[in-house]
């Protein structure tokens, strides 16, 4: 009780007890076989180890030398038997009361039956005698039997409160164990937790100061930081280099969702430790993607910092071209000196020594090496203007001040401005604002880039071209029936002037015939989209029996000329006249189908008519094609000719088609202007192309005969330093080009000779790097 232990219990301590679990031989040798038997060892007798258990070489067997403390006497006995017979268990006080208990009780049993047998017996023998002391000692037997079984009951009911005593032990016994196997758990969790917060919390830090810093970056406009592009490239780094913590972190814990006590506990701390490190996980999972997306955002930041820049170099060149009158083909001549290209260098002194350019230090830095990588002649031609496309319809109105203007007209989405002037307000609550020219129909006004939400109206593009893929041609006036003005031939880049705008919906009338010549059914076009008339009705006659064409009016002194076919038409030459002494109506016609003239009777003296005038016979007055149906695209059959008869039998029926979309434009290589409709003949071009799929840069145009330069791999992009041209060996167009990557120039194919888009314009400068 005073935490003291004596020497026998110390010594008790040291020592291995067994207990004899099943009655077993002690014997005088290790081996089984030849061994000379001591004694029985009895079930519940306690052995003292001497030696460790070892096996018996031939049968196998684990033996164990030990003590008996009933007795001193010393021998082996046998551990476990072949079958799995377990002869000695470990001691265990406890186990052995139990034992004792258990073998106290099969005594007592035993006792009792023992008991019960001989009384039973005894009374069987005196079950004859009847009177005297016999009979005394018979009845005082048959008094022992109730005894004995109220004995045995009260055996079985200490029994069950014994297991009922031991169930209660054990529930306490398991509950203790587990409160202390809990503890253990819990320190053993905590450890493990312990270690994951030290590598998260590393992890955490480097995040939270990456990312902090990357967001200030992204909002900054270079103002507040020396060398806004080289500080962003550095977060960039940090963002990545999260990676490295953070991996550490989740190998971590993965490691410790691996273990066992963690990976198949159903309850307790590690049940709790589990969640915790599932959570864990996660969060390290939404940190890694917060760093990706910072690194995104901060890319992104970066491009549009860079292309702002851009922005207020090509406004400062706009500015100061136009103050001194200069064309951009003579600043680029002055900055290349002759050559095909201008150096960042001449761009960035020329761009200083313009007076007030409004570009700072840092712009000049972050815009002219940009600019001056993909600056030639058509760029610098590009440069001077500056387009904006609508991606939120937007009112275009009279003036700067919102309050004072009145809307033009509504800037529908995805229409191009033209941009003359940009102006910020004084007051911050005051949007941006920007004097424009729509194309579409060269309306001039205001409109806003930017709401006070942040909504954004308008966005950077480039100057709008088409280039023509086949042979085509432009048109003096906006109506696509106008003459033609030249030929285009393919690659022509036209420069957009004005449109696209849409022609008025144009109406054909059709109608169902029958061909004079032939007897062919089919449908011709009435009346024009221009309102040209196709068809003009005849005045006409129509033989509705056969009857002769004769000489003269006298038909009896005339001579036939041939015989007239029902549904035969006539042309009148004059006007009927009465044959009075036959009684005859006659004529003079002409026949349409080849030309005989001669006198004709319309009615006879019997009151039969021979022929009658039409409404449904047209002369055909401009060759018009005979088609199947009555759709204008349908299958032609052939073609109705000038002067020829159509007779109607349907129509008119109208057919009404979209309007062209006509564009005015000006060729950059022929200079020539005029109007062209858009279809597939014409695509959107641009001086700056991406690489859609890998090709070849070649030395020259022509495919066969030049050498490959390099390879050219997809999403590279590329300036165009000419306009494209034919190659006629392959039927494909291609253009003079300069690799923004290592300015690498050549000719490259721009389309496939299956149609396959090789080179990409690029058309969004805000979107597209």
């Amino acid at each position: 009780g005073g935490g003291e232990v004596g020497e026998e219990q110390f010594l008790d301590l040291l020592r291995t007890r067994l207990m004899v679990n099943t009655v077993v031989a002690m014997t005088d040798t290790m081996a089984v076989k030849g061994g000379k038997t001591l004694r029985k060892l009895d079930l519940a007798e306690m052995v003292e180890q001497i030696e460790e258990p070892t096996k018996d070489p031939d049968l196998g067997l684990l033996r164990v030398k030990a003590k008996a403390e009933k007795d001193g006497k010393e021998g082996y006995i046998t551990v476990c038997g072949n079958q799995g017979t377990a002869y000695l268990v470990t001691y265990d006080a406890e186990s052995a009361l139990e034992r004792k208990v258990e073998q106290a009780l099969q005594d007592l049993m035993a006792a009792g039956g023992k008991a019960q047998k001989y009384v039973e017996t005894k009374v069987d023998e005196l079950k004859n005698v009847h009177k005297g002391p016999l009979s005394e000692t018979k009845a005082l037997l048959l008094a022992l039997g109730p005894r004995i079984r109220e004995a045995q009951q009260a055996r079985k009911q200490l029994k069950a409160k014994l297991v009922e005593a031991k169930g209660r032990h054990k529930e306490e016994v398991e509950k203790d164990k587990k409160v202390r196997q809990e503890a253990i758990d819990r320190q053993a969790a905590d450890k493990i937790m312990e270690e994951v917060d030290k590598v998260v919390k590393v992890a955490e830090e480097h995040a939270e100061r990456a990312i902090e810093l990357a967001q200030k970056l992204a909002k900054s406009d270079g103002s507040d930081v020396d060398d806004l592009l080289k500080s962003m490239e550095a977060a960039e780094k940090d963002l990545a280099a999260v990676t490295e913590p953070t991996a550490t972190a989740v190998a971590v814990v993965k490691q410790q969702m691996q273990l066992d006590s963690v990976k198949n506990s159903a309850e307790g701390p590690f049940r709790e430790t589990r969640t915790a490190l599932v959570k864990v996980k996660v969060k390290l999972g939404t940190m890694e993607s917060r760093c990706k997306k910072q690194i995104s955002l901060l890319a992104g930041a970066r491009k549009q910092v860079t292309h702002r820049a851009q922005l207020a170099l090509q406004r400062a060149l706009r500015k100061h071209a136009s103050a001194k009158g200069l064309q951009p083909a003579e600043v680029f001549k002055e900055l290349s000196n002759g050559g095909d290209a201008v150096s960042a260098q001449a761009l960035r002194k020329f761009l200083e020594n313009i007076p007030d350019s409004g570009v700072n230090a840092s712009q000049l830095d972050l815009g002219v090496e940009k600019l001056a990588t993909s600056l030639s002649k058509l760029s610098m031609a590009s440069m001077f203007q500056e387009y904006h496309r609508c991606i939120k319809d937007i009112a275009i109105t009279t003036a700067f001040e919102v309050k004072e203007s009145k809307t033009i007209r509504k800037l529908l989405e995805g229409e191009i401005v033209e941009v003359l002037e940009t102006r910020k307000g004084d007051d911050e609550s005051v949007p941006t604002r920007m004097r424009c020219r729509a194309l579409v129909d060269l309306q001039e006004g205001w409109i806003t880039l930017k709401g006070n939400q942040g909504t954004a109206f308008m966005d950077t593009c480039s100057k709008p071209f088409f280039c023509s893929e086949q042979e085509a041609s432009l048109q003096t006036s906006f109506a696509s029936s106008s003459e033609e003005v030249c030929k285009l031939v393919p690659g022509e880049v036209l420069e957009v002037l004005e449109g696209p705008r849409q022609e008025e919906a144009l109406e054909t009338k059709r109608v169902k015939g029958k061909a004079g010549k032939d007897g062919k059914l089919g449908w011709v076009t009435l009346t024009s989209p221009g309102g040209r008339e196709n068809l003009e009705l005849a005045k006409l006659l129509i033989c509705k029996q056969p009857i002769a064409i004769t000489t003269t009016f006298d038909i009896t002194e005339g001579k036939s000329i041939r015989k007239l076919e029902v549904g035969e038409p006539l042309e009148l030459l004059e006007e009927p006249k009465e044959d009075a002494v036959r009684r005859l109506t006659r004529v003079k016609a002409r026949t349409k189908n080849d030309g005989k003239e001669g006198w004709v009777t319309l009615k006879g003296n019997h009151g039969t008519s021979y022929a009658d005038e039409t409404d449904t016979h047209y002369i055909c007055k401009f060759s018009v094609p005979l088609q199947k149906r009555c759709a204008t695209t349908s299958e032609e059959i052939r073609i109705i000719e000038e002067g020829e008869v159509f007779e109607v039998v349907d129509g008119p029926k109208s057919e009404t088609k979209e309007g062209a979309r006509r564009v005015r434009a000006r060729g950059l290589s022929s200079g020539s202007e005029g109007w062209f409709t858009l279809s597939a003949t014409f695509t959107e071009w641009s001086v700056r192309y991406k690489v859609a799929q890998s090709t070849v840069l070649n030395d020259g145009i022509a495919i066969k005969d030049s050498k490959v330069i390099r390879k050219l791999e997809a999403g590279e992009f590329l300036e165009a330093l000419d306009v494209p041209e034919l190659e006629k060996s392959a039927g494909v167009l291609r253009a003079r080009v300069r690799a923004e990557k290592d300015g690498a120039t050549g000719f490259a194919t721009i389309r496939g000779n299956k149609g396959t888009e090789v080179m990409k314009p690029v058309l969004f400068d805000s979107k597209e790097d």
